[in-house]
Formats: C-alpha cells, structure tokens, sequence
C-alpha cells in the first residue's frame, strides 16, 4: 500500500512545495525515517545512492524549526564542500517553495573565516559545511552550540572515518544531551556503527535496500558528439522529432541566453528561463510555453526548480549533469502519468563515464543512437573508413563480457586481424574512454568500445612524462625523474603542471589542471591530477576513503635483513625543511609505512614500499631510520648514487573514482636502472618473482 507524505505527518506546506518539484510520493527511506525524526528519535539511515536520503531528514528538520526565534537550530555535517553546497541549495529551494522562512548557510574550511562569521552574526536556522571548520567557529564561539537541537551526518561512513571522527565527537559533545542525532549514508560498515554508539541514544536503525524507479514509459538514449557540435546536433534531432513540447537543460545557467539566441538563429521557436531574471520576464517566458506559443524551453537545473510543468514530451541534455539525482530531477519532468517521454541526452566522448554511471544508479539503459538520413537509427557497424564526419568515429556497446579483439572480429567483419592490431597500436581503440592498446583487454558487460578511423596524434607521450588515463575529470601520468611536480616561486623551468596545463589547454584555452598530490623532482611513477577545482577537494577531502593502494620501489644501500617490516614513528619538519621521525606517540604526524624486499644483493636492496599514511618525504626518512637510506638521497643521509638519480619510483595507484565510483588501478614497471643493480650473480632473495 503506497502512503503520502501527509500520512507521514508533514506540514501542507511541505507537502505543497514537492509538488512544485514534482515529488509526489515519498521513496522508502522517507517513509521510514520521517515519523522517527518528527518523534524526535535518534535515526540511522541507510540506503543506496538517489534514493532521496536528504530529503528524508531535511523535511522533518525543516518542520521542527522555530522560525520564530532568530537562533541556529541544526547541524547538517558532510565531508565534502560539494555536498555542503548541494545540500545548502536544497534548504533554499524547499524554503522558497514551502513558504517556510528557514535560512541557512554553509560553513566550510579554505574559505575567508571573517565573513563566514559576519554571516553567522544573522542567526541562520540551518548551518551545513565540514566537522572541522563548524568545530573552530564553535570553539571561538561563533556558533551557538546551546541552541542546536538536531545534528545530521550526512555520508556518516565518511564523517565517522579515522579523519573526520574526532572532530564529530567534539561538535556533539558541544551540544545539550537532548539534541537529535541523525546519521544518513549509502555504506554503513560495523566500524561506523561501533563509533556511531557512542553519540547515539537508543537509536533506530533503518537500512533500506530500494530501486529507484523512473517512469517505464520513459525511453533513455544519447548522442555522441564533439563539444563545438552540441547545438548543431540538438537541432537537428529537434527538426527530426518534432516535439510538442520540450525542455532543454544546460549546466551553466550563464550559457541559457546564448543558446536561445543559436537556436533561434536556426529559426526554432525557443525561450530561456534563468533564475537571476526579472519575474515579469520569467512569467513570460512561463506563459508563452504553457500556451504553446514556443515549444523549447531552455534552462538550468536551478532556473527549472518549482516549476510545474504539464506536457513536456522531450527532455533535451545538452550537458549531461554529473549528479545522478540531478537526472532524475530533470526527466521526471515527462512520462508522467503514464504518457509517454524521451529524455536524449548530447555528450562527447569523453562525458561517456557520466552515462554509466546513471544507468548504474537507477538501473536503467540508456540507448547509444545516432541520425542518418533525416532519422534517428541504432549505431551503425562502420567497416570502412569514409571521410565524412559521421564515419570518423564507431561507438560499440559490450553486451557480454569478452576479450577485446574477439569484440572487435565480431563487431567488425569486414575487417582483418591484423588491420584491427594496427588500430590498437595507433591508439584508436577506447574502452569506456580510456585508450588501450591491449588486444586481450577484459570486457565487461555496458562498457563502450569506441574506434576513431582516422589515425589520431599520439599525445600520450608528452616531456618528461606519459598519460596513462584521462576523462573529463582526471589525469593520471608516468612522471620521469628529474621534473618537478610544480613550479617553486619564479621558477620557468618545464614541471608536469606545465605540460599538462599546456595540453589541456589545446581543446579549450580555458580549460585548467589541479594538483592532488605531488612527487619529488627525482622521484618517477604515477601521478594523478584533477581537472577541476571540484574534483581535487573531493579527492583530498576524502584521500583515505578514495585511495586504495599506494606502492613505490626503493632502492636502499646496504642488505636489508628483515624480509618485511613495519615502520611507525612521528614526523616533524626542522627548521631547515627537514624532516625527521620521532617515536614519541604525538609527537608530531603519525606515519606508517610497510615493506617487503623484492631483490638484494651485497651493496643494495630492492623494496616494494605500501604507504598507509602520505606524510612529506615519509618513506625518505623511514628508510633513514632504519639505516638503510635511498640511493642518491643525499638529504636524508645516502653516500652513493649509483644512477645518477633518487632510488625511489612510485610504481601502484589505486583509487576509486570520484565521480563514477569505479575502482582504477594503474601500475607502471621498475625503472631498468633499479635492476640492473641486482643481476644473476650477486642477488639473495627470498622473493625471486620478477615484477617488472
């Protein structure tokens, strides 16, 4: 039996103002969590990614505010500033169609901490942002602690982790013992639930195993397309299909106006909709789409909030937006009330992870279709190589796993062995827009295999490094010894953020490369950076939780005797910028670090080196400590360099994507340098295997 969110005992108001969002019914995590937190339990929620967690403690805190009184009422705590900002706008948008005068602010670190205290000067009922700057604005008194009556965790997993987890508990323990405390996350591994105990009173658990379901009447597909092409594309398909009434979304409500202006340029009946506009422009553009006066409507996610509109045929993704739920909101605006839709997305190659990972959260397909001869058609197998532009590129999509040549003869037939060998050793072949070269490379079932005809520059191969991966949000390179990471003050000599920089910077001039992480000058291997400011603060935000794996091999003067050992001290950092360890338990940053020898002989050993903690120059100094220094490392005590460089190359990173959640590992060989230190003759090792 289905209930509403008035049975839930929800204000009308509330109520009224999902129907503004088109959320009618409430998902099962809401259905479970709202009456425990309206009866002012203390709640554990658990379900899967876009089934409408927030939503699920944000109504019932938003009914428990006092508006009347000008005081902080609640805490929502996530680990991320992303998050903090979503959630922010979330509180604004239900408060404006609610009519509730609940307000808000973020309150996130890396940010000016005067005028977030200006801000806090106004009271906001609602404050959302990370444990550790809420903790400092606490300490400083800047934030009522007293007045708090419910604390949220948002992504509890995250905030209960050996990071964030201090800080947690320090905030509650600010508060008054009657407060509400209310943990939400996807994952809730018996260690959270073990810290959780410990703040938590008599709470109730609710885990929650549901399939968010988009309307069955609803058909998916996408296009692909190069960026500069989009809107030649989109109209197209709106001359094709003719809809009655179609809503076209962007991402950057800053961009709506000029592309009202392309499309009627094309002679296409279309009006904008951006949230900084005038009401009297917003209502006309409302009213001369709800008489049918225009059919296209573009807009913003945000520009669409509140919105209700009836009859839509046709969502029209001209950016694909990178949050699951964002999807959701903007499709579910058709194949309502058992009519039919289309939701047709337009990306580029590169956008292609962004497509799995929607069909992987709501457990949909979404079609790859292309236009030929004034019709939408399924894909076709391309077995020549024309000039036109339609033919330079073939999107195949796996349907069973396999290996990749075996998909490709198939998927193929026109074409030889060896023709399909010379495609994967010119770099043409990308397995969901990662470029392989491996004939045997393992297929998995909805990944997609795209072949350029046309033979493409190889820019793998850039100074002093190589690309090993690159998608819309990260890179990940081989670094040669001898450059820099980045630039020190003033300097001009070429470092991998310049190169980099450079090569980005080829598609669009505007695009920019963040750090993640760094590796000294002479120090090679892989390396990863981001593409945006967004995706590096998530990645540090989270670098325990994100990062898998991080192996590096050592080379070390003297023959190491233990097999394998673990180092744990404290580093701090001399005066000079010297690092030095200290066993005195917090004494400084606590470093762990493992290894195990791989080759040794009488001069040197060779180590396989798995960082548990990332401190600065942390397996330089472990290796001082324990007397066995790397080679060429002058700085922390060597006497030899027999190559000329550091003994020291970072060979694994494994980590899970930031956006589509996908585990990556890249590993790249031991540097020949290292092993031809240890030949046949002079090597003693327990461990013979070679690895390189």
């Amino acid at each position: 039996m289905r209930i509403s969110f008035e049975q839930l005992g929800l204000n009308p108001s509330l109520v009224a103002g999902l129907k503004k969002e088109g959320i009618i019914e409430p998902t099962a995590i809401q259905a479970k969590t709202i009456p425990l937190i309206l009866d002012n339990k203390d709640v554990v929620g658990r379900s899967e990614t876009g089934t409408g967690k927030t939503l699920a403690y944000l109504l019932p805190v938003f009914q428990k505010i006092d508006t009347r009184k000008k005081e902080m009422q609640a805490l929502i705590l996530t680990p991320t500033h992303e998050l903090a900002l979503q959630i922010k706008r979330q509180v604004e948008i239900l408060a404006k169609d609610s009519g509730f005068a609940v307000t808000t602010a973020p309150v996130i670190g890396n940010v000016n901490i005067t005028r977030q205290i200006e801000k806090l000067k106004e009271k906001p009922h609602i404050l959302v942002g990370s444990a550790g700057r809420i903790l400092e604005l606490i300490q400083k008194r800047k934030i009522t602690a007293h007045t708090i009556k419910t604390i949220v965790l948002d992504e509890a997993d995250r905030l209960l982790d050996e990071k964030n987890a201090q800080y947690v508990h320090a905030i509650v323990k600010t508060t008054l013992k009657e407060r509400q405390l209310l943990l939400f996350s996807a994952t809730l591994s018996p260690l959270t639930l073990l810290r959780a105990s410990e703040i938590l009173k008599d709470p109730e658990v609710i885990q929650v195993t549901e399939k968010i379901m988009l309307p069955p009447t609803l058909a998916h597909q996408y296009f692909i397309s190069e960026q500069r092409d989009k809107i030649d594309v989109l109209r197209k398909l709106i001359r094709i299909i003719n809809p009655s009434r179609a809503l076209i979304f962007i991402n950057n409500g800053n961009q709506i106006e000029t592309t009202v202006e392309k499309l009627l340029f094309h002679g296409l009946d279309v009006e904008g909709i951006h949230g900084s506009w005038l009401k009297a422009d917003r209502r006309k553009a409302m009213e001369d789409f709800r008489t049918g006066k225009v059919r296209l409507l573009v807009a913003s996610d945000l520009a669409a909030r509140g919105l209700d509109l009836i009859g839509v045929t046709h969502i029209f993704n001209l950016d694909l937006p990178e949050d699951p739920q964002l999807y959701l909101h903007r499709v579910g605006r058709t194949g309502r009330a058992g009519q039919s839709g289309t939701a047709l997305s337009i990306v580029t190659e590169k956008e292609t992870p962004l497509i799995k990972k929607i069909e992987q959260t709501f457990r949909i397909d979404i079609s790859l279709k292309q236009m030929f001869k004034g019709k939408i058609v399924e894909p076709r197998r391309n077995t020549g190589t024309s000039g036109a532009a339609r033919d330079r590129q073939t999107s195949l999509k796996v349907t069973e796993p396999g290996e990749l040549m075996k998909f490709l003869l198939t998927q193929l037939p026109g074409k030889r062995r060896n023709t399909v060998k010379a495609l994967l050793a010119h770099r043409q072949i990308s397995v969901d827009a990662k470029v392989t070269t491996q004939f045997d490379y393992p297929l998995q079932t909805g990944q997609q295999v795209v072949i350029t005809w046309t033979k493409v520059d190889d820019v793998s191969q850039l100074y002093g490094l190589k690309i090993l991966f690159e998608d819309p949000y990260l890179i990940v390179i081989d670094k040669q010894a001898g450059l820099l990471s980045m630039a020190a003050a003033q300097g001009n000599e070429p470092t991998a953020y310049s190169v980099l920089s450079q090569h980005v910077k080829k598609t669009n001039p505007k695009n920019r490369i963040f750090i993640v992480h760094r590796l000294d000058r002479e120090t090679s291997g892989v390396m990863m950076f981001a593409k945006s400011e967004e995706v590096k603060q998530s990645l540090q935000d989270a670098w325990k939780e994100v990062v898998i794996e991080r192996s590096y091999i050592a080379v070390v003067e003297g023959f190491v005797v233990k097999e394998q050992d673990t180092i744990t001290s404290w580093l701090k950092e001399s005066k000079t910028l010297r690092m030095y360890s200290s066993r005195i338990p917090q004494d400084g940053q606590k470093a762990v670090t493992h290894y195990r020898v791989l080759k040794r002989n009488n001069k040197y050993s060779l180590l396989e080196v798995k960082l548990v903690t990332g401190r600065k120059n942390q397996i330089r100094v472990h290796m001082q400590t324990l007397g066995y220094c790397i080679i060429g490392d002058k700085k922390y005590g060597a006497s030899k360099n027999p190559i000329g460089r550091l003994g020291l190359h970072a060979r694994t990173l494994a980590f899970r994507h930031p956006v589509t959640r996908e585990e990556m590992r890249f590993e790249v060989p031991i540097p020949g340098e290292f092993l031809r230190l240890f030949n046949a003759e002079t090597c003693r090792s327990g461990h013979t295997e070679k690895r390189g």
